[in-house]
């Protein structure tokens, strides 16, 4: 891929660059999703990130990792696919119309 750029941030008024996220393998994404900070640090060491943009990594406040980790994995494509549930619904549950409410006996 030639449209790979590198991510950049930064922290504590340095700047760090990171590979871009497309050069991760997909379960490499997934163990950096779900919060693996060993994998992550395994794969960004693998695939020639610069180490000291590691240590920054590995050394941050978690909340500031987060952000950093959702801001370059959502940057070029590389988030990873929400679960699906079915292809129509929409996560609200429907309300009771007169009709549906019928179906009951009051007899």
């Amino acid at each position: 891929m030639s449209d790979l750029k590198p991510f950049l941030f930064d922290f504590d008024g340095r700047a760090y660059e990171l590979p871009d996220v497309r050069v991760l393998s997909a379960r490499q994404l997934q163990a950096a999703s779900r919060g693996d900070f060993d994998a992550l640090e395994a794969a960004l060491r693998a695939n020639g990130a610069d180490p000291e943009a590691v240590d920054v990594l590995m050394d941050m406040p978690i909340h500031r990792l987060n952000g950093v980790i959702e801001d370059w994995v959502s940057g070029d494509g590389g988030k990873l696919p929400e679960p699906s549930r079915s292809s129509n619904t929409t996560g609200t549950r429907s309300k009771r119309t007169s009709r549906s409410a019928g179906s009951r006996s009051t007899r």
